[in-house]
């Protein structure tokens, strides 16, 4: 993925709760998902309340009255699952890559001012299934795919700190569970 690459997506990114990005280099698929964009402004206020109770003195846990959120429950974290079968793409990279193209498509879509800027995302490289071949990794990448959008990850604060999303891991299938009618329908 380079600056070549990169082209602007025709719906506002930030309205939807997965966006999956298919990342192919030197013949190998992995997979990037940018995680619960459409809850980015609650995730910005939750971020300004606590900061806000920090610097009071309090720590957290404040009342927020009517529907809004208080510090003490966080709202899902704006974020990306990082997916590689073979472990062969740069995860750094992609992620700089990936945030590269944010901001282009935060700067171009929202007309925003040089101040406003879309800030770079939490970034989860997971440990998942390995394939044992040097031909899988398509099918591997459409399985992680299917696994995002069955399991629909809630990942919160507390995710950053330990860089886990429950229910994702070397386990999650194998190599057996993958039958190509019911990974490609």
């Amino acid at each position: 993925m380079n600056d070549s690459n990169i082209t602007a997506p025709p719906v506002a990114l930030v309205c939807h709760r997965f966006v999956f990005v298919p990342i192919v280099k030197h013949l190998h698929w992995s997979l990037a998902v940018l995680c619960n964009l459409d809850c980015w402004k609650e995730y910005e206020a939750w971020e300004d309340a606590e900061e806000d109770a920090r610097s009071v003195g309090g720590g957290g846990g404040g009342g927020g009255g009517g529907g809004d959120r208080s510090p003490s429950s966080p709202p899902r974290v704006p974020c990306v699952l990082f997916m590689d079968s073979l472990k062969l793409h740069n995860a750094n990279e992609v992620a700089l890559n990936l945030n590269r193209w944010l901001k282009h498509e935060w700067r171009t879509k929202k007309a925003a001012s040089p101040s406003s800027s879309f800030p770079p995302l939490d970034w989860f490289s997971l440990d998942v299934p390995f394939q044992n071949n040097a031909f899988d990794c398509g099918l591997y990448m459409l399985q992680n795919t299917k696994e995002v959008l069955q399991r629909s990850p809630n990942i919160y604060p507390a995710n950053l700190e330990s860089k886990t999303v429950e229910g994702f891991g070397p386990h999650m299938f194998s190599s057996n569970d993958m039958h190509v009618s019911s990974v490609v329908c």
